[in-house]
């Protein structure tokens, strides 16, 4: 999803976030939208390292799967990457490990990431252009935040 001309003006006249737009140039403008975590906003995580995955397993519930299920994790870590914000993910998660376990609260950490304040608005892995900006300025008779 694109953000309008219009919502991005209202963003940055607003600045509901306090990231202090105002008095900065349309660089400065595209970098406070772009940076991570800056307005404490996060994002569904859809593609997490099965490293980090495989970190967050307790090593305890891990001992406790029988054969065929430890070889099926053997076969499913081999991928580079998980999405967590599908649910047949969660719910496989959910079926080999107990839902209210550690393994299951390690993973759902991961389910989220710290995104940008454009990604909040835009929706996740949306990056802010100077074009961008300038368009929603534009929309404005030129006058900026």
């Amino acid at each position: 999803m694109t953000l309008s001309a219009a919502a991005l003006l209202s963003e940055l006249l607003t600045d509901p976030k306090s990231l202090h737009y105002s008095g900065t140039s349309v660089e400065a403008i595209v970098n406070l939208l772009n940076t991570p975590g800056l307005s404490n906003e996060t994002c569904p995580n859809s593609a997490v390292s099965m490293a980090d995955v495989l970190i967050a397993v307790d090593i305890g519930e891990l001992k406790a799967l029988d054969q065929r299920t430890w070889e099926y994790l053997q076969i499913v870590a081999q991928q580079p990457t998980v999405d967590l914000t599908n649910p047949y993910v969660i719910g496989k998660l959910e079926q080999i490990f107990p839902a209210e376990g550690v393994t299951v609260a390690s993973v759902n950490t991961l389910r989220t990431r710290p995104c940008s304040r454009y990604e909040a608005l835009s929706g996740a892995g949306a990056v802010a252009t100077a074009v961008d900006v300038t368009a929603a300025i534009a929309t404005n008779g030129g006058i900026g935040p």
